[in-house]
């Protein structure tokens, strides 16, 4: 079913006088869903303007309290790293809306879990990742071999 809304300037209003229940908070919970989880006020204006009894009391969404969470919550690693270069994390970012000063736009990040040191290349453009790959790789072989 659809609304029309006053900003499409349409004359005929849609009757949905026969969507009322008899729980106020229920026809809220019912309009703020059909809006798309919209915020309370919108909710209200909607209601008021198409003349829908029912007011927000003590209204918990759990589907927007989800989809509000930024990310999920992790366990803590019980993996202990003994040595350097066991694990090393990597990350490749970009592109950045405004160039560094010597006009890179993207940077990739290479980060060892056991000592924490960071690695930090900055990129004119994606294809030179594997280069810089191959660069540090052979620069921490030397590393381990002086070692």
């Amino acid at each position: 079913m659809l609304y029309v809304f006053p900003t499409m300037q349409c004359s005929l209003k849609p009757s949905v006088s026969n969507t009322t229940f008899n729980h106020a908070s229920s026809t809220f919970q019912l309009w703020h869903s059909r809006l798309g989880h919209a915020s309370s006020r919108i909710v209200h204006y909607v209601m008021k303007l198409y003349n829908v009894t029912g007011h927000k009391r003590d209204f918990f969404c759990q589907t927007c309290v989800i989809a509000k969470s930024h990310q999920l919550y992790f366990t803590g690693s019980l993996t202990v790293y003994t040595t350097p270069l066991q694990l090393i994390f990597i990350e490749i970012w970009g592109p950045s809306p405004v160039s560094s000063s010597n006009g890179s736009k993207y940077y990739i990040a290479f980060l060892d879990a056991f000592s924490r040191y960071t690695w930090l290349y900055l990129l004119h453009s994606k294809s030179q990742v594997m280069n810089v790959l191959f660069n540090l790789s052979c620069m921490l072989k030397l590393k381990l071999i002086t070692f």
